[in-house]
């Protein structure tokens, strides 16, 4: 998928939720890593990402997510970048 989606001429992320899972992913980080996910995270916790980062830019135009291992992180990893992903791409969805 994450090919198919590269082939294309879209932008595709792949994250892992362990060291070990990223390095199996083509050009692959860990969730913590990439999203800049807070190590002690409570329920309503936020991406410490800037505003006016190039990550920012990246986050704004990818189109595909590839998240493994997603279900052995807790739920308030998943929820802050969803609340991160709405508020810089200025969408609610």
């Amino acid at each position: 998928m994450l090919n198919w989606v590269r082939e294309n001429s879209q932008i595709a992320l792949a994250v892992a939720s362990s060291g070990i899972a990223s390095i199996l992913l083509h050009h692959g980080r860990t969730s913590h890593s990439r999203f800049h996910i807070p190590i002690d995270i409570q329920p309503e916790s936020v991406c410490g990402i800037s505003a006016q980062s190039g990550l920012t830019e990246l986050l704004r135009l990818i189109n595909l997510i590839i998240w493994d291992e997603i279900s052995s992180q807790h739920r308030y990893c998943f929820e802050a970048v969803n609340r991160t992903l709405q508020d810089l791409r200025k969408n609610d969805e």
